[in-house]
């Protein structure tokens, strides 16, 4: 179960990050938050082990590092962007074919089997995200273009880490994805900079924790399972986004909330036999 846990950890640490992020979007710029998040999770990573005791293979192995920062910078990027082109709710629904290109694109490239019982999750997850935002096509079709290239890139970061679990530690492998997104995303930040006030700099440092810990149990869970067998428990972040929703951001739960978060939720608890029986010894 372990793997399993770890993944619907990132969920809910990844839901808190998009929480503090819509809280802070009215007074903060989407670049210093972006910014603030990549900051504060290299000093984590730093103060955990300093740069010069990471791996010498992750030298080896600097171009699929470069493959992994740059997923996870563009995406985010992009999915950012796409929020402000389109309704949240189809920029969320989007995101969320996320785990569907990330399990095609490790069958592909880490060579992990396509199952039955993978294609019913992909399919369900699919479906309950559907039931839960619907899907307007209202706004300009650039921010449904950056939609897709977040998701897309999303699964990419998924593929890459798993690639780099292999070898390299949970720890290193977020070092590496900092040092190279922090110059990029101050370009971007210094170019709307707006300093924060007392209250402000507290939340960002939230964004940033939350950030990196929902990376570091995203590389745990893949650590210790192919990619494709746990990549569907990600759609358990749409019942954390609902409920943490409901709760901070007064956003209302509908009876097809529910009955999509029920479908996301049934559909994710299936489990694959040979990945249930490696997981016990």
């Amino acid at each position: 179960m372990k793997p399993y846990l770890y993944m619907i950890s990132y969920g809910l640490s990844q839901t808190v990050v998009w929480i503090l992020v819509s809280y802070l979007s009215n007074n903060v710029s989407i670049a210093v938050m972006f910014l603030f998040r990549n900051f504060v999770g290299f000093a984590i990573s730093m103060v955990r082990k300093p740069v010069y005791k990471i791996s010498r293979t992750t030298l080896k192995r600097w171009k699929m590092h470069l493959v992994r920062a740059s997923a996870a910078l563009f995406g985010g990027l992009s999915i950012f962007y796409s929020v402000t082109k389109i309704p949240v709710a189809d920029s969320v629904a989007i995101t969320f074919l996320a785990p569907i290109f990330g399990s095609l694109l490790s069958i592909y490239f880490l060579k992990e089997k396509l199952t039955s019982r993978l294609m019913v999750k992909l399919i369900g997850g699919l479906i309950g995200v559907y039931v839960i935002t619907g899907f307007s096509a209202d706004g300009e079709w650039i921010g449904y273009v950056a939609a897709i290239v977040g998701a897309l890139m999303t699964g990419l970061a998924y593929v890459s880490v798993k690639s780099l679990a292999d070898t390299e530690t949970p720890q290193d492998i977020l070092s590496v994805s900092y040092l190279i997104m922090i110059p990029i995303s101050g370009i971007f930040a210094a170019t709307d900079w707006v300093t924060p006030n007392v209250d402000q700099l507290g939340w960002l440092i939230g964004i940033g924790v939350a950030f990196y810990m929902s990376q570091f149990f995203m590389t745990k869970a893949f650590s210790l399972a192919p990619a494709s067998k746990i990549l569907p428990v990600d759609y358990t972040r749409i019942l954390f986004s609902s409920f943490l929703g409901y709760v901070f951001l007064n956003q209302d739960i509908t009876l097809l909330t529910f009955i999509g978060s029920l479908i996301i939720l049934l559909t994710s608890l299936i489990q694959e036999p040979k990945l249930k029986k490696r997981i016990a010894n």
